[in-house]
């Protein structure tokens, strides 16, 4: 019955553990915190690109690309479950 009290500490040690490992090497790098580096890391190369219309363009077109092949296996699973059985109404 205490056992099960501590039985959600190892985790939590485990897990404060790594994330504590992680903040202090990327502490060590130039960036100095999370933060900056994901500004700099994403946020850079989208400035850039959201720059000028060309680059919206692309953007633009890599998002529909990217939402149809998301949801292009939903019409291959119901094209199968038609052919597979053929008394299945969708």
């Amino acid at each position: 019955m205490v056992a099960n009290s501590f039985s959600s500490l190892i985790p939590m040690a485990i897990i404060s553990i790594i994330f504590l490992a992680l903040k202090l090497i990327i502490g060590m790098t130039p960036y100095g915190d999370i933060h900056a580096m994901i500004n700099t890391v994403i946020g850079g190369p989208l400035t850039v690109l959201t720059g000028s219309v060309w680059g919206y363009l692309i953007a633009l077109f890599l998002t529909n690309l990217l939402w149809i092949f998301r949801y292009s296996w939903i019409i291959y699973y119901f094209r199968w479950c038609t052919w597979s059985f053929p008394n299945y109404v969708i």
